[in-house]
């Protein structure tokens, strides 16, 4: 099935449809295909097809299916091992929850693991990849986050990603992500390789580089988890008491008492 231009009209780009079903148009053998027009890159902004439509239920929400595949060169949190215990949590607008098993000492995870999970705005919400290094005493250690514009999957097609963690000073994660129900459509065949070469080289955020002197990020006028705050078009994590990790007792200290919880 080949996709073509949609009628003009005087929407703006990536024109919205709620009908029942993702708009796709057939050409005939004989006839020429339809010249769509390329994404674009302008600054840190991806632009789709002026030709794509994005499709959506009436009632704006969605399916997404989130395969999260591996992680590599995290950042060191536990001093006495050398390394870090990995996991990821997954925050949309309605919900947070931990989407991986947890890794022990290891830098360079493989979890491999699917979810699907219910989105509520899909053409307006980030949703949150949250890395952290779990901790046996006190709250975790944060790793780093990477937020993705779900209004810019194409529809019913995996597109796999490695994204830089802002807020780290260096780590990634490799993550593949399906929009079940919704989606753009109409798009031009270099979509997934331009989409994919824009992510991962989208550049990582990190706390104090908010300034008024940045360009414009991407995601202005987008809705995400009460974690997280956009300015200036930019992720921005709030301060939360779960950040600082509180050790009110060192491992040295630590160790004899759980020798002697070992005592029967």
């Amino acid at each position: 099935m080949e996709p073509v231009s949609p009628p003009k009209n005087n929407n703006n780009n990536n024109k919205s449809n709620s009908n029942n079903k993702p708009i796709f148009i057939k050409s005939l053998p004989h006839e020429n295909k339809p010249i769509i027009r390329p994404n674009k890159i302008i600054g840190n902004k991806f632009i789709p097809s002026e030709d794509s439509i994005f499709f959506s239920e009436s009632n704006g929400k969605g399916k997404l299916k989130v395969r999260i595949i591996s992680a590599q060169n995290l950042m060191i949190e536990d001093v006495c091992t050398n390394s870090s215990d990995p996991y990821i949590k997954l925050k949309s607008c309605n919900e947070s929850f931990q989407a991986t098993k947890v890794i022990d000492r290891d830098l360079n995870p493989i979890w491999d693991e699917t979810v699907l999970i219910d989105i509520e705005n899909v053409n307006d919400e980030i949703l949150i990849f949250d890395v952290f290094d779990h901790d046996l005493v006190g709250s975790d250690d944060f790793l780093g986050f990477v937020g993705i514009d779900l209004s810019l999957l194409p529809y019913g097609i995996e597109i796999e990603t490695i994204e830089n963690l802002s807020y780290a000073k260096h780590g990634n994660i490799k993550i593949a992500l399906t929009a079940i129900d919704f989606g753009l459509t109409n798009l031009p065949s270099s979509y997934k390789k331009d989409y994919s070469n824009w992510r991962n080289n989208l550049k990582s955020l990190q706390k104090n580089d908010l300034t008024q002197k940045m360009k414009e990020g991407p995601y202005n006028g987008k809705i995400t988890h009460q974690d997280f705050k956009i300015c200036n078009g930019y992720l921005k994590r709030k301060e939360t008491k779960g950040d600082v990790a509180l050790k009110f007792v060192s491992y040295p200290v630590l160790l004899p008492l759980i020798a002697f919880s070992d005592i029967k």
